[in-house]
């Protein structure tokens, strides 16, 4: 039978412990053998897609965050982390495209602005550059 509760307290403690202590391989098989139970948790898959991030596991991450976009689609720091891996990836129009969504998300979200400043910057759009570092130094 699927829950589509979240776990105890007690259990999302001990996995942002262990992800807090860099444990990521370690969270990744517990939260994953949690995701059987509860398939839609929000902080599961949270904590999937930072331990996946934090190992470079770009296409698990990009799979824990687009569920996650799908369950809570108004949480901005989906798609700020979307932006992150695929710029890392050099995708940068998929990157642009959820910098853009998670500042339409979060008005002035200046980590957001600066990431897409920096790609602006890359891609010698020096207008678009200013704009974006500007309004992340104001805010």
């Amino acid at each position: 039978m699927v829950n589509m509760a979240e776990p105890k307290p007690a259990i999302i403690n001990d996995l942002i412990r262990n992800l807090n202590c860099s444990e990521f391989e370690k969270v990744i098989s517990d939260s994953e053998k949690l995701q059987n139970q509860y398939p839609k948790s929000i902080k599961i898959l949270s904590i999937l897609a930072t331990a996946n991030m934090a190992l470079k596991k770009s296409e698990e991450a990009i799979g824990h965050l687009k569920l996650l976009s799908e369950l809570v689609p108004n949480h901005a720091e989906v798609f700020f982390n979307l932006g992150n891996i695929y710029s890392d990836r050099g995708e940068i129009e998929n990157a642009i495209r959820n910098y853009k969504l998670a500042i339409s998300l979060k008005n002035n979200y200046s980590k957001a602005l600066n990431n897409l400043g920096l790609i602006f910057k890359r891609q010698k759009e020096f207008d678009k550059a200013i704009e974006c570092l500007s309004n992340a130094v104001s805010h």
